[in-house]
């Protein structure tokens, strides 16, 4: 896992204020993964406490904390492409909501797949309820 950084729509005011019920990543974020670490830095720390175990193991870049493209594309490019420039990391999982997948942000992603791993994950709070 890695902190990226983010805020969401629900955090930030533009949406909603105070973030989502169950959004608490304290509670299950290591304690390597502190948005005051670089991700080059919080993404070697993680690779020594797992490589302690799995000596060949390669690794994914999650950015899982609020939602994961909630900023400018430049901003975006720049984070995703320090974690792949990390030796052994082969790929991105990012976790976000449809609302911030704008234009301009889904085409660097579509190149982005084009030469690395890539997993998408939509959150539950794209869900709604209609009445």
């Amino acid at each position: 896992m890695v902190d990226g950084g983010f805020t969401c729509p629900n955090r930030d005011g533009t949406v909603g204020s105070g973030g989502c019920s169950y959004c608490r990543n304290d509670s299950f974020a290591p304690d390597y993964c502190r948005k005051t670490n670089s991700i080059t830095e919080q993404l070697e720390a993680g690779k020594r406490f797992f490589g302690q175990k799995y000596k060949d193991m390669e690794y994914v870049a999650y950015f899982q904390s609020y939602s994961g493209t909630y900023a400018p594309v430049d901003i975006l490019r720049k984070k995703y492409e320090e974690a792949l420039a990390v030796e052994r990391v082969k790929g991105i999982i990012i976790g976000t909501r449809p609302d911030c997948l704008q234009e301009d942000v889904l085409d660097y992603l579509h190149e982005l797949n084009l030469r690395t791993e890539l997993t998408i994950e939509i959150g539950v709070e794209s869900c709604q309820r209609i009445a």
